[in-house]
């Protein structure tokens, strides 16, 4: 393994970024071009391991873990039955052409240095899917740390990303890309809930598990913003 030097931690991120001009949006462009290689591996080259079963569909299998997730809350969530039925009215089709997406590119698996974007990290959840998933990520407002003005991890823009991902020959889908900004955050605020789920039911006894709960007003409230 090669060890890489800089800041990963999401705040002293942010400070660093703070003190040199430009340094976020070079970060956020730098984001942009990586995503862009990565989804540039066709699926055939992808290893074997990534692969997922035949005939697999990354919009309607994102659609069934948000109804899952649904079925699955100890208390109904009126917010995010809303949403559900905005994610399947207005679904897009599926890719034509799936690609390796990490899955988990955000302010908080990055390395910076003053030099801009070093590395990203934790590559453990990557798959075959949808490649705007991934550009979708990155804007989630839990991981900009209160800088809620700039919508990359904090310190960057959309049109950053979007540019550099499209210069470095990214295909870019404003609609698309919407669609799956929702979906992820009525994903993951399931998914807060699954965690408080886990401590109650005993199979996962965790006192920070169980408040995750009280974060899922946060993330109703960011998908209703989405959606306005």
């Amino acid at each position: 393994s090669i060890a890489v030097d800089g800041e990963t931690v999401p705040r002293r991120v942010l400070r660093l970024i703070a003190e040199h001009d430009r340094l976020g949006s070079q970060i956020t462009q730098q984001i942009g071009t990586a995503l862009a290689q990565l989804h540039s591996v066709p699926e055939s080259q992808a290893p074997r391991s990534l692969l997922p079963d035949t005939g697999f569909a990354p919009i309607a299998h994102a659609i069934s873990q948000v109804e899952e997730g649904l079925e699955q809350l100890l208390t109904p969530s009126p917010v995010f039955s809303f949403c559900a039925r905005w994610l399947e009215r207005n679904a897009p089709t599926e890719p034509t052409e799936q690609t390796i997406v990490h899955s988990d590119v955000r302010n908080g698996n990055i390395i910076v240095g003053t030099d801009g974007l070093r590395a990203i990290l934790d590559w453990e959840g990557s798959r075959i899917g949808d490649r705007i998933e991934d550009l979708s990520w990155t804007t989630q407002r839990m991981w900009r740390f209160r800088e809620d003005h700039l919508p990359i991890g904090g310190f960057g823009t959309i049109d950053d990303l979007r540019s550099a991902y499209i210069e470095h020959g990214g295909e870019w889908d404003d609609d698309r890309f919407r669609w799956w900004r929702v979906l992820l955050t009525v994903r993951w605020g399931l998914g807060m809930a699954g965690q408080s789920r886990a401590h109650l039911d005993g199979s996962f006894r965790s006192i920070v598990m169980s408040a995750s709960a009280r974060r899922m007003a946060e993330l109703e409230f960011d998908a209703l913003q989405l959606l306005r």
